[in-house]
């Protein structure tokens, strides 16, 4: 299986989101979807292929934060973003979003 296909369940989900990179400012948009393990995005400005950002996304009133990988871009202004880094709330919050669909 490749590595960048989903391993874990995603739901349709439009969520407020900002990323920051290691330069520039922050990159406002929404999620399309949502899960444990990432999510696709539709962003204002292009991202590359590989690169690290640090993300916040309100899911349900809730404030979750972490850092991801962009592993590919889907159209112009959209991207599957792969979660590397969440506290264990964030996790849990998007396992249920996902599961509860």
């Amino acid at each position: 299986m490749p590595s960048d296909q989903r391993h874990s369940p995603r739901v349709a989900r439009d969520c407020p989101l900002s990323l920051t990179r290691r330069r520039g400012a922050p990159v406002s948009g929404h999620t399309e979807d949502v899960g444990p393990d990432g999510a696709r995005v539709i962003v204002e400005r292009p991202l590359g292929i590989d690169e690290e950002v640090a993300f916040v996304l309100v899911l349900d009133g809730l404030r979750l934060d972490g850092r991801a990988r962009v592993v590919r871009q889907q159209s112009p202004s959209c991207y599957a973003l792969r979660f590397e880094a969440l506290d264990p709330r964030a996790s849990d919050a998007l396992l249920t979003a996902a599961t509860a669909g």
